[in-house]
């Protein structure tokens, strides 16, 4: 997660006992899922109910991920754009074997691979 983090990488990060504030992912704090219960965070290495864990549904963690995709999607996109607007590219994109669609900008490779 840190490692993740420091190199600005897609990230859903799940917290039970612990606290991104104090442990991170620092200024990702959009990326982290937890529960807001009352013993949380409680920084215990046991616990006999784990409740900040057990009741931690899949909903907000695949949330999180689509949102990252699609950031990340958005991002490849501009900067595809940006590097077909110059004419150097156009041998580099070909070479690739690639081609943009002429309706949304969107890279597709043509290339077969054995």
């Amino acid at each position: 997660m840190h490692i993740a983090s420091a190199l600005n990488r897609p990230l859903v990060t799940m917290f039970g006992p612990t606290s991104p504030i104090q442990t991170g992912p620092y200024d990702r704090l959009n990326t982290v899922v937890q529960l807001d219960i009352p013993c949380s965070p409680c920084f215990s290495r046991t616990c006999s109910h784990q409740s900040c864990l057990r009741q931690l549904t899949i909903e907000p963690v695949l949330k999180l991920a689509a949102e990252a995709v699609r950031e990340v999607r958005m991002v490849s996109t501009e900067i595809f754009r940006r590097v077909v607007d110059h004419p150097e590219a156009i041998g580099l994109i070909q070479f690739l074997g690639l081609h943009t669609s002429a309706t949304n900008g969107n890279c597709r490779h043509t290339r077969s691979h054995p």
